[in-house]
């Protein structure tokens, strides 16, 4: 157990790594100029480049990316571009909305989505089974913003029973911010409890089809029992995988979902940011949120291999996994890809000096004509008219170049009859 907890935890920082790094070249490739942008149109360029120096982007980008992660750790995100407020502060507000959303909306997925499929799974073929059926196919296909729009026209114009949009924090009115988020969290959940639904029945019937199932009804158990304590506990292990496998798409809804409530989270905050091309908030945003799901998930690996104990953490060492990955061509392909992208992205600056710096007009300028040379006399001097050195020095009539340069000529040499040199005509 100690072995399998210690490698997730490693595959967990290489992953982190992997983000951070994917996380500081996307935000650098974004068309724009920061410092512009936060300088204003009528900047002139002395502000434009004290600013660049200000926030380190006149330097090469490994040095910013050693910067960034030394920050980070450090919980030093920067200041913001648009009101000088630190990146922290604004996540430390932020952060608590989001969490309280998406925990509210996870337990209502729960409750919905794994009620329903138990009942999907033990009612099959009857009425309960085709409900849950057809509620998990309605939440699969309505999207959310459609769902969301039709909670307020209902709750909120219509019948007048919740508020339409705001947001009240808990620790001012625990009543009037559960009364604001019911209605972000039903239109948030219902889509994450489709897909539970759906799962928990697929693993119940399959677990009640069992043999161990049937042993256990043999024995005169109670069905509650068989269901509860045989069926549904090994279903479980397919339910947490879809937990913390969906926990993405339910942060991305909490996007579309704080926009139309107009709830203060991290979605609203990563909308704003990228209209405002805020780059240090869009970062921060999108590091913890990283950070968050791969927790998570580290999670879910650990609560599985505690589900099932026979499955994950009896797993071969690290050098027998990395024969296994080594025999598949296309994770190794995709490895190697990875670490080319990476290491180019490293040492590409430190070859190419930096990419703000360079003429690129200049390398795609016509190359110049070359210089023609006149023809030389005996000794070597340049004939008369000449603007440079020779190049040839044959000195025979025979030669293409000597006899190009001499007919071009205007000095009045000529080639020599015998073909030993030039004379003068």
């Amino acid at each position: 157990m100690l072995w399998f907890i210690l490698r997730r935890c490693g595959s967990a920082v290489l992953v982190l790594f992997l983000s951070s790094v994917l996380i500081f070249l996307g935000i650098r490739a974004l068309p724009g100029d920061p410092a512009s942008v936060m300088a204003g149109q009528e900047a002139s360029p002395a502000a434009i480049e004290a600013i660049r120096k200000e926030f380190g982007l006149d330097k090469p980008l490994p040095a910013q990316y050693v910067d960034y992660v030394g920050q980070t750790l450090t919980g030093n995100f920067g200041r913001s571009t648009q009101d000088q407020i630190p990146v922290a502060d604004i996540l430390a507000e932020r952060l608590p909305v989001t969490l309280e959303l998406s925990l509210l909306a996870m337990l209502v997925a729960i409750v919905v989505g794994v009620g329903a499929g138990i009942v999907a799974a033990v009612r099959r073929g009857r009425f309960a089974d085709y409900v849950a059926t057809g509620f998990g196919l309605a939440g699969l296909s309505v999207p959310h913003f459609w769902l969301g729009l039709l909670g307020i026209l209902l709750f909120a114009v219509t019948w007048r029973v919740l508020p339409a949009s705001g947001y009240v924090p808990f620790t001012e009115d625990p009543a009037a911010n559960l009364q604001r988020m019911i209605l972000p969290a039903l239109v948030l959940g219902t889509g994450f409890a489709a897909i539970l639904m759906r799962q928990t029945r697929s693993a119940m019937l399959g677990a009640l089809s069992a043999d161990y199932v049937r042993t256990a009804r043999s024995k005169g158990l109670s069905e509650a029992k068989v269901v509860g304590a045989h069926a549904l506990r090994n279903s479980l292990t397919t339910v947490v995988t879809v937990l913390g496998l969906q926990l993405g798409a339910l942060i991305s809804g909490a996007v579309v979902t704080e926009q139309i409530f107009v709830i203060p989270g991290f979605g609203k905050l990563t909308v704003d940011a990228v209209l405002t091309r805020n780059y240090p908030v869009i970062q921060a945003v999108v590091l913890v949120t990283v950070i968050g799901y791969v927790l998570v998930n580290l999670l879910v690996d650990i609560a599985y291999a505690f589900l099932n104990p026979g499955s994950g953490c009896r797993e071969a060492p690290v050098t027998r996994h990395w024969r296994r990955f080594r025999r598949r061509p296309m994770p190794m392909a995709g490895l190697v890809l990875v670490v080319a992208f990476v290491l180019l992205a490293l040492i590409g600056p430190l070859v190419t000096g930096d990419p703000a710096a360079q003429d690129y007009l200049a390398t795609l300028a016509p190359r110049r004509a070359r210089t023609r040379w006149a023809p030389t006399t005996w000794a070597g001097t340049p004939s008369p008219g000449s603007r440079t050195a020779p190049r040839c020095r044959c000195r025979r009539a025979c030669c293409p170049r000597c006899w190009r340069w001499w007919s071009a000529s205007r000095s009045g040499w000529s080639p020599a009859s015998t073909g030993a040199g030039w004379t003068r005509s």
